[in-house]
């Protein structure tokens, strides 16, 4: 037997994200299912035992869209870029997300650069997700329709609808239908319906004068439970008015309305929904709450929210945001109802134990309400396990005290390396005392990447003079491009008079070494000896001994001798123009 379900149809779409995006993925995935949108993501959405590529390509051919979710680490993800090609590939509409202010690479700009594109980074996401939300619905116009479907999950032809004077035939049939039974309803009714049928005993002698009798007991009991359609008739009289003729009512003289109120109708009790209370207490939105947890109490605290008071403690908002899901969008829900400044040991209590994202996501939003000024020991403790390090210490940089005293930085770089901490140099360069010693740079600039970057950023605040055997200690074991560039800026540094000795230290694995003696040379003694330029020289041949005579001729002593002259353009192209510029013609 063939089986078929009926399935309702929903706008779908595919989450295409990084790894290290899935947080804020999930989040985009909550907010769109909260809204009947449903979401395939990995790997919630990945059935065991199934290949995990073939899963993917299935979830995309059958989305109506699919969502990126555009970052740094989208950027570079190669499963990512996969997922936009097989998207394009079949046809499905990409709606890049931007969570980062990023750019998309290369290969993405390739694929969705005639999208629209959603700017999500700015906090909270969720005031630009509803116009994802009508996207998506927009690019799947049957959703809502129900489809029969086999258990497999394969889609059935769809039927044929009938024609219009089917249509019309079957319509017209009901609508006769209709008016039979209403007719056979209106005459049973009339005919169940008395005709004021006089009664089989009617009283002896009409009183001219009526005087008011209350009703009966029995009739004032059934007044006062009946609906109002069942409520009996406000005569004074004993017996009913029905019970009398047309004439005899005509001839009886009506009594003046009994000044005894009827029986108050009471109606069957309907449970009506109070309207919202402003300003409950925070007691009161607790006690409605209750014991929920998870998304149920998020989403409760969400209803609940506008109940609270201005103004609630931080005791308060842990007590609300205790056991719910999504905790630091519960948190940005209540924030604006924080006293400001918040100590820095309260906004402690907030983080809690939290740590990565989003201990930074807090961490952003709640350093508005910090005191303008915090110590170095308060921020340690405030970016502890924090994700984005450098980012959350930008978010709090300008509370610390300024100048910074260089152990003070020191604490904040910690046991940072590469980037991370020449990030950090750059954005404490400013903070520095105006002096520092070399021993204080060389800490500072200790394991960094872009070391000659950093040295320079702090090169105004050393000593000047500086002495040579510091430049050499600042140098160290550096070579190449890098020692030369150095070597450029510590040039201006220099005492007014080296020696040739502390000029051959400094040019030591150089690049570009006839630069380097350029710049140096203004510092040499006048005039150097033979043996001081024969030093200097090297064993330099070709064009660059050429270049190295014309930089020093200017210092070479007067009246060479010819043995001397040979001896300092030997191996040199050109040696006669060498020697004309030694002679000083």
């Amino acid at each position: 037997m063939n089986f078929v379900t009926r399935v309702r149809k929903m706008a779908t779409a595919f989450i295409s994200h990084a790894t290290e995006d899935h947080e804020v993925a999930e989040r985009i995935c909550n907010f769109l299912e909260e809204r009947g949108i449903r979401c395939w993501i990995a790997p919630r959405d990945v059935r065991p035992g199934h290949r995990y590529g073939e899963e993917i390509v299935n979830a995309i051919e059958n989305a109506n869209a699919v969502i990126l979710i555009l970052s740094e680490s989208a950027n570079v993800s190669k499963f990512v870029e996969r997922e936009i090609e097989r998207a394009v590939n079949y046809g499905k509409p990409t709606l890049p997300v931007r969570v980062r202010e990023v750019q998309p690479s290369r290969s993405l700009e390739l694929f969705i650069s005639d999208a629209h594109w959603i700017d999500a980074w700015k906090p909270p996401m969720e005031q630009y997700l509803d116009r994802l939300a009508d996207s998506i619905r927009s690019l799947s116009p049957d959703a809502g329709d129900s489809v029969e479907r086999p258990p497999d999950g394969t889609r059935l032809p769809r039927k044929k609808e009938p024609n219009f004077g089917k249509r019309f035939t079957i319509g017209l049939l009901l609508l006769v239908m209709v008016a039979v039974a209403g007719g056979a309803a209106w005459w049973f009714w009339k005919r169940s319906t008395p005709v004021s049928p006089l009664p089989k005993n009617p009283p002896a002698a009409v009183n001219p004068s009526p005087v008011a009798t209350p009703a009966p007991e029995s009739l004032l009991s059934t007044a006062a439970t009946s609906t109002p359609e069942e409520a009996p008739s406000p005569t004074v009289a004993a017996t009913p008015a029905l019970a009398l003729s047309p004439n005899e009512r005509s001839a009886t003289p009506q009594p003046s309305p009994s000044p005894t109120p009827l029986p108050t109708v009471t109606p069957s009790p309907v449970e009506a929904t109070p309207p919202p209370e402003m300003n409950r207490s925070v007691a009161d939105v607790l006690k409605a709450l209750g014991n929920l947890e998870g998304m149920a109490r998020y989403n409760a605290l969400r209803q609940q929210e506008r109940r609270l008071p201005a103004e609630i403690s931080v005791d308060d908002l842990l007590a609300l945001t205790r056991g719910t899901s999504r905790r630091s969008d519960a948190i940005q829900i209540l924030f604006a109802r924080l006293p400001s400044p918040l100590a820095v040991d309260v906004v402690l209590k907030v983080l809690g134990s939290t740590s990565g994202m989003e201990r930074y996501g807090l961490l952003r939003l709640l350093a508005q309400r910090l005191p303008s000024e915090i110590s170095v020991d308060q921020l340690l403790d405030l970016i502890n396990n924090t994700s984005r390090r450098i980012d959350a210490i930008g978010a709090l940089f300008s509370r610390l005290p300024s100048p910074l005293a260089v152990a003070e930085m020191l604490r904040v770089l910690g046991s940072t390396s590469g980037m991370e901490r020449y990030g950090l140099i750059r954005l404490f360069a400013q903070r520095l005392p105006e002096k520092i010693s070399v021993d204080e740079l060389l800490a500072i600039t200790s394991n960094t990447s872009r070391r000659s970057d950093a040295i320079e950023l702090l090169f105004q605040r050393l000593p000047n003079p500086l002495p040579v055997e510091e430049v050499l200690r600042i140098l160290g074991s550096t070579s190449g491009m890098e020692r030369y560039g150095l070597i450029r800026l510590f040039a201006q540094r220099l005492p007014t008079e080296i020696s040739v000795d502390q000029l051959l230290a400094l040019i030591n694995n150089t690049s570009r070494r006839n630069d380097a003696i350029k710049l140096l040379s203004k510092c040499l003694h006048n005039p150097l000896s033979v043996a001081e330029m024969l030093s200097v020289l090297g064993s330099s041949s070709g064009m660059e001994r050429y270049n190295l005579i014309r930089i020093l001729a200017s210092r070479a002593p007067k009246n060479l001798s010819d043995k001397d002259l040979s001896a300092l353009v030997q191996g040199s192209s050109r040696p006669k123009d060498a020697a004309e510029f030694l002679k000083g013609k």
